[in-house]
């Protein structure tokens, strides 16, 4: 927000009060740079939707009070990108194997939801996100070659997203393998 004057040889004093819809949302203090006096304010926990974001100046003992005309903010969820590990790229027959996805938010935290984890396109298990990762350990693959992926279902605040391509093994090769 700037404070700006027409006349004078005294500058702003004070702070500016911040509203999203005219309730408040914080206070910031007036500096002045090269005859010009603002201040500004980070806001990182605005609401999903349309806000309208005001700015008021108090006034102080050589100016009056002021107002701007409100600034249209549309915060909307952030896309994500997922990705995939395993515990182990090669296992026997009924030995569990652990895979992760983790949750790559483009912008936030604080994910939650559920990731749907497929092995040759059939859902083998699900898990919920906690701390940007979704965890699920089975036993159940069948045995022999397959793919494995992902998929985010997103939350309220964040879109949902899909692993790119299949899990690979360390070696590189694109399978699990089982025997």
């Amino acid at each position: 927000a700037t404070v700006a004057v027409s006349t004078g040889t005294t500058n702003p004093t004070g702070s500016v009060t911040f509203t999203d819809n005219g309730a408040p949302i914080g206070t910031s203090v007036l500096t002045t740079a090269d005859g010009v006096t603002t201040t500004s304010m980070l806001l990182t926990t605005l609401p999903l939707g349309v806000n309208a974001i005001g700015a008021s100046f108090g006034g102080d003992a050589d100016f009056g009070s002021s107002a701007s005309a409100a600034a249209l903010v549309t915060v909307s969820r952030a896309t994500t990108v997922l990705g995939l590990v395993s515990s182990d790229g090669l296992s026997t027959s009924g030995e569990p194997v652990t895979f992760i996805a983790d949750v790559f938010p483009a912008s936030g935290s604080g994910e939650t939801g559920t990731v749907v984890f497929f092995y040759d396109g059939a859902a083998v298990g699900s898990a919920n996100v906690s701390n940007g990762q979704a965890t699920l350990t089975t036993a159940a693959l069948p045995t022999g070659t397959g793919a494995v992926t992902a998929t985010y279902g997103g939350d309220a605040n964040f879109f949902g997203s899909a692993t790119t391509s299949a899990w690979s093994e360390p070696d590189a090769t694109a399978s699990l393998k089982r025997s």
